[in-house]
This record gives structure tokens, sequence and C-alpha cells, in this order.
């Protein structure tokens, strides 16, 4: 997704919300994902952002796998390693992703997207 757009277009996609600093929580603590709105539910709810920081490299290694299989299959072996070497990029961003689990246990689309965070200030004497 593109941040800079989507700060712009915010305001269209959600029009009822004035303080973009406030966290969601009444969405994010939601049990029962089936009462919120789809859109409700892809921007504030956490699995929606864990469906897709962890589905994306789940889908890319079952495809590559798929892939290199069939190379194999069809007697181009060495073909077949371009497939394998993505898997193990996807494999090894995957395993960072999980190493990193509890840090993102609560975040959401929301969070990095559109929540504008308030800034402190340091003051050096």
């Amino acid at each position: 997704m593109n941040k800079p757009y989507i700060s712009r277009v915010k305001h269209k996609i959600f029009p009822l919300i004035s303080d973009w600093s406030d966290p969601m929580d009444k969405f994010r603590f939601e049990k029962d994902v089936n009462k919120l709105s789809q859109r409700d539910w892809f921007w504030f709810h956490p699995s929606s952002y864990k469906l897709i920081i962890y589905g994306s490299p789940i889908i890319t290694i079952t495809f590559m796998v798929a892939l290199a299989i069939f190379l194999s299959f069809k007697g181009l072996t060495g073909l077949a390693a371009i497939p394998l070497i993505i898997i193990v990029v996807s494999a090894a961003d995957l395993l960072r992703k999980l190493k990193n689990k509890k840090h993102n246990k609560y975040t959401n689309m929301y969070d990095i997207y559109m929540r504008e965070y308030e800034e402190e200030t340091i003051e050096v004497n």
C-alpha cells in the first residue's frame, strides 16, 4: 500500500473519524469479528494485519514449491533452482516475522497507514 496516498484520502475512507490519534480500541479488541463490517475489520482488527503479514510469505512459498515440483517433473531441474531461491528468501522472511510476533500482537492496518501519532519533544540543555 502507498502510505502517502492513504494519508491523503483517509478522510474519504472514514469521514466520521475526527481524531486520527485515537487507537480505535473498540474495534481492535472486538472478540466477535462478525460484528464488524469488512472495511472496519480490514483497517482496525489485528487479525487482518496478521493475515496479510504472515499470509503473503506462506502463499509465496506454496506457489514456488508447486512451481519447483512442476519444473522438476518436466525435467528442468536447473530451472527449478530459481523457485528454490525464492522459497529460501520467503522462508527467512516468514521466520523473521514470526520472531517479532509478540511485538505485532495488536498491530493493525490503521496503525500503520492512517494513525497520527503525537510527537514528543525533547529539550536539550
